[in-house]
């Protein structure tokens, strides 16, 4: 998926400037919200805002909440869980894109503030408290589920609501069953991928290292 992001906070920097301040803990930040249009809702992103660890992350993200919570709501089935997602994000401090901003940037894009993101580092982000209890309480009523790792993350890629979930080891005819149980609790709109862990697949590394372990 390739977007294009502003910038803030960039003013008089080059490249190597902004790669030292990383190194002393900068962070490109961005916060989500939504914007509804009654029959459907607009998700958008904030400009990435290059922050010290000094700054405020939340108190940067205030805006974008007010906006979420008056505008967001409105739109039938997602407006009101959409706007309860992006508010609890920028309650947590919003989304560190520092590693996409930096293999994408360039002095030029620096010097006019906006940069067009082709190539993505983080796919995956962590899974809210509640979302995690329904996929815990799907695995439970699922037979045949042994005690081992479990890995879960939130697909960023996409403007779908899309899940990938990572067993050290699971049957198809296991799958099967957990998909039932999973239907039970998720809208038919949210995507779930279940797989096997494979440590030298890229994606499969990335949910491991982006995402959380489940149990």
């Amino acid at each position: 998926m390739k977007y294009r992001l502003s910038l803030r906070n960039i003013e008089n920097l080059s490249k190597d400037n902004v790669q030292e301040r990383i190194n002393k803990g900068y962070r490109f930040i961005i916060y989500p919200y939504c914007i509804s249009l009654v029959i459907s809702n607009i998700n958008a992103v904030s400009p990435a805002f290059f922050l010290s660890p000094k700054d405020d992350r939340k108190k940067q993200g205030f805006i974008y909440n007010v906006i979420s919570l008056i505008f967001g709501w409105w739109s039938i089935p997602y407006g009101p869980s959409d706007t309860i997602n992006s508010v609890k994000t920028n309650l947590k401090g919003g989304i560190d894109i520092t590693d996409d901003v930096m293999i994408n940037l360039t002095n030029d894009s620096l010097n006019s503030k906006k940069l067009k993101i082709e190539q993505l580092f983080t796919i995956f982000s962590s899974v809210q408290k509640s979302t995690k209890k329904n996929f815990l309480k799907a695995i439970d009523k699922t037979n045949g589920i042994n005690n081992q790792d479990i890995y879960i993350g939130k697909y960023i890629n996409t403007e779908a609501t899309y899940y990938f979930l990572a067993f050290e080891s699971i049957s198809d005819e296991v799958v099967e069953k957990l998909k039932k149980n999973l239907r039970k609790i998720f809208y038919d709109h949210v995507l779930i991928e279940i797989m096997e862990i494979d440590k030298e697949d890229e994606i499969h590394l990335k949910l491991m290292n982006q995402g959380e372990k489940l149990k």
